[in-house]
């Protein structure tokens, strides 16, 4: 090995020296490459991160606007029991759906990323947000950042599932017939409690989402301030350091100029940096971009801070700028204020501003810089709003829905001047379901809002105006100073709602029924005051409708008996207390019985028998007489078996059906029908309807009526006389029997006026092929007269009063066995 001597080190120390400016480069450059890098990934994975934000926010809005549509179509549902409505639910709930499906597809072991992906598609995202979705929750759900938005995802499952159970037992309640208007209103209110739970669902997965985005961009804004910083430390350090001074300071600055822009525009918020002192601001690209003005590039604005006070929204002006003051005296470590700002083409959008004091002055410690970033918030701004309208808001009307009058009600008894009084009116349309049967649901429609609005128009501007379900209105008048004032209100209220509408150039005809309450005459909460007002307007519809009642303290008495009563009567379907008697009905010419009318009684364990004028009309309310009414018919067919052995084979028990029964069975078949066609025959059941009944018969209901006609079973028509029947009716549903009322023949005399209508009915009924039962028989004249006037059957006390089967049994053996030792004319029971 050669020696080292002074001239090789002069040679080795000559090379490092001209190599040494390479390496020093290149000892500068590598932090660089790599500052670019990590500028690079970080923007990129922000970028991607607040891309599958975006579509998360997509979807949640995609699944919100489903299952709002769904609650507004079976609400819809529940209001017309339309197929259509339900059929739009269902679509409508798909949406949800497909959501709750795609969870469980990626929670599964291992994820079923195609059925994933298939059911985000069918939500109605892009295939690209579908992509960013799926791996945005694959790679990132366990973190403590995604895990409440995740959580939340899943509580949405057994809600959604919950209210397709609950739409489902709607349907299933609709076509059995088993939707009465207290079982309707109980589903409207589950109806709307469900929509409420997942609206909060809704609202807090878009909120946790929103902070998600907020975290990303922090982090994004915070790293890219820190690259910044050691960006321009580099730059100081290069130019202390004066490698390749001049050209190369020059090229490493522009450098970082080009980096410092790439870091302020890969961001989707707006920077700004202020100088309080003069008031220039700072604006970025993305500043204009976000408020529609046109584009540019980064640039100094030296109106900035006045500029930026023109911008705001006149409502949030003072507000906002005594908030940015009082930062600027005495500034904290950062601030967030949201606030509207005035777009170029003159709407608004609510942004989110972070700043934080850059320079403070140290004499005075007031804020001299100021950096921040506008976030744009306004999708979730007008979320919000949508939600807060749909909580507290009729869509249709506009008007305060139920909710939000029941808290304006209470916050005025809450009030300073909740002393004084005012009154509360419960407003019913009537004959509004005839108007949607006839017209349709948007003639319907558009008459709810034309009434709000003619009561907008009558009421004062403090009064409060509320729809709180299909076409029942509250009103809070304020400066009502008595009861004779509310009367005074409400009959003006009554003769404008009077006056026709036109809509799509029909004119339609409505009245309204009124319920009144008194503050604090009446009741001083605000509950009881609402129940009583609501009290008052069932007795006005009871009393003939569009009329005004005032609440009275009697009407809790009748309510609570009524309520009593219907409760008695479930009880008693349960504990069999009902029984059935037979009431005979004779043949005139022969004198022999050959039918008997099926009645129905209670025996109360406390109060004995109770009238059926008593608690056959609370089984109509309560909607018990269908349930009650299929237990007479398979009793009654049951006796028929012991009637048909021991009177006549061709024995025929006659049932009477209410309304509701008949709508009720018109929508199935009933096992009732079963039974009859097993072991008798048609012509052993006659069933017996109103006048009003027949009148108002329906597409189901006349096909029930025909089936009957072709299963045998014979129709009779009760209380005839007493109505407002149509003899093209009778005809047209070949009516058996008619029943003479026994109003005719309570004073039934010779030459008396009933006399001449009893004959008339007669000939007329002959005339059509249809027999004459009188009712009410009670003496040997009326008898007599009948039967001159060719009347075919009588029943009534005459013969007997109704009986128990046995005891009904041995009246008719004894009576056939004292026409068999008499003459054949007819006479009555010992």
């Amino acid at each position: 090995m050669p020696p080292i001597t002074p001239s090789t080190m002069s040679i080795a120390s000559r090379l490092r020296e001209r190599h040494e400016p390479l390496r020093r480069l290149v000892v500068y450059i590598i932090p660089f490459l790599v500052v670019m890098v990590v500028q690079l990934v970080v923007s990129l994975q922000g970028l991607q991160t607040i891309s599958a934000a975006r579509a998360f926010t997509s979807g949640e809005s995609l699944w919100s606007k489903g299952q709002k549509n769904a609650f507004i179509h079976l609400s819809n549902y529940l209001d017309t029991r339309s197929p259509r409505d339900f059929e739009a639910f269902e679509r409508s709930i798909e949406i949800p759906m497909s959501a709750s499906l795609a969870k469980e597809a990626l929670d599964a072991s291992p994820p079923d990323l195609r059925t994933a992906r298939y059911q985000l598609l069918a939500m109605g995202l892009q295939a690209q947000d579908v992509d960013n979705v799926i791996t945005t929750y694959l790679r990132y759900s366990q973190l403590p950042l995604l895990q409440r938005a995740v959580s939340l995802w899943q509580s949405t499952i057994p809600a959604v599932r919950h209210t397709v159970v609950l739409g489902r037992e709607i349907r299933l309640r609709v076509d059995n017939g088993q939707l009465d208007p207290l079982t309707r209103d109980l589903y409207a209110s589950r109806v709307n409690n469900q929509l409420v739970h997942l609206q909060y669902l809704s609202s807090q997965f878009s909120f946790e989402l929103g902070k998600v985005s907020v975290e990303v961009q922090n982090v994004i804004v915070r790293l890219t301030l820190g690259l910044w910083v050691f960006l321009f430390l580099m730059g100081v350090t290069l130019s202390y350091r004066q490698i390749f001074r001049g050209y190369q300071n020059e090229q490493t600055v522009i450098k970082n100029q080009e980096r410092w822009r790439f870091a302020v525009e890969g961001t989707n918020d707006a920077i700004w940096d202020m100088d309080v002192r003069t008031g220039v601001c700072f604006l970025s690209r993305r500043w204009h971009q976000q408020l529609g003005y046109p584009e540019r590039d980064s640039e100094i604005d030296p109106r900035g801070y006045e500029l930026w006070k023109q911008l705001l929204h006149p409502e949030d002006r003072d507000e906002t700028i005594r908030t940015m003051e009082n930062f600027m005296a005495a500034p904290q470590k950062h601030l967030r204020m949201e606030y509207r700002m005035r777009c170029f083409d003159g709407s608004y959008k609510w942004v989110l501003t972070r700043l934080s004091p850059v320079e403070i002055d140290p004499a005075t410690g007031h804020v001299q810089r100021v950096i921040g970033t506008n976030t744009d918030i306004h999708n979730r701004r007008t979320a919000e709003e949508n939600i807060r309208q749909l909580a507290l808001f009729d869509q249709l009307t506009g008007l305060f829905n139920r909710v939000s009058f029941s808290e304006a009600l209470a916050s005025r008894l809450q009030l300073p001047q909740a002393r004084q009084p005012f009154g509360l009116l419960h407003l019913d349309l009537d004959g509004f379901k005839d108007i949607n049967d006839d017209w349709g649901q948007k003639v319907g429609d558009q008459l709810l809002r034309q009434v709000a609005l003619r009561l907008r128009n009558l009421l004062q501007a403090d009064d409060v105006l509320a729809r709180i379900s299909g076409n029942e209105f509250r009103i809070i008048l304020t400066h009502a100073a008595s009861p004779a004032q509310v009367s005074q209100t409400v009959t003006a209220l009554m003769a404008k709602l009077g006056e026709p509408f036109s809509i799509q150039n029909e004119i339609i005809h409505t009245s309204a029924s009124v319920g009144s309450a008194f503050y604090p005459q009446d009741s001083q909460d605000a509950e009881s005051l609402q129940g009583q007002a609501e009290q008052a307007l069932s007795h006005a519809k009871q009393n003939g409708r569009n009329r005004h009642e005032a609440f009275d303290p009697a009407m809790q008495q009748e309510a609570r008996e009524r309520r009593l009563l219907a409760t008695q009567l479930r009880e008693a379907v349960v504990r069999e207390e009902f029984f059935l008697v037979y009431q005979p009905i004779v043949s005139l010419p022969t004198g022999r019985v050959h039918k008997a009318e099926v009645l129905l009684r209670w025996r109360h364990p406390v109060r004995g028998l109770v009238s059926p004028a008593e608690f056959i009309p609370a089984a109509e309310d309560s909607g018990l007489i269908v349930r009650i009414g299929q237990w007479v018919l398979e009793r009654a067919l049951h006796d028929l078996d012991s009637l048909r052995e021991r009177v006549s084979d061709h024995f025929q028990v006659s049932v009477n059906k209410s309304p509701r029964q008949f709508a009720s069975d018109a929508q199935h078949k009933s096992p009732w029908e079963d039974i009859l066609m097993a072991r008798h025959r048609g012509l052993n059941l006659c069933v017996e309807i109103t006048e009003s009944m027949l009148m108002e018969v329906s597409g189901p209901s006349r096909e029930k009526l025909m089936r009957f006609r072709n299963m045998g079973i014979q129709v009779s028509l009760d209380d005839f006389g007493t109505g407002y029947s149509s003899l093209a009716y009778l005809k047209e549903f070949d009516i058996d029997y008619i029943k003479i009322d026994r109003a005719f023949v309570k004073n039934l005399s010779p030459d008396s006026n009933d006399q001449a209508l009893c004959e008339a009915m007669i000939v007329m009924a002959h005339k059509l092929g249809m027999k004459v039962i009188a009712e009410g028989v009670e003496t040997a004249l009326q008898r007599d007269i009948l039967q001159a006037a060719g009347c075919d059957y009588i029943q009534g006390f005459f013969y007997s009063k109704p009986l128990v089967l046995d005891e009904f049994h041995a009246w008719v053996a004894g009576h056939h066995a004292r026409l068999a030792q008499i003459s054949p004319a007819p006479h009555p029971a010992a």
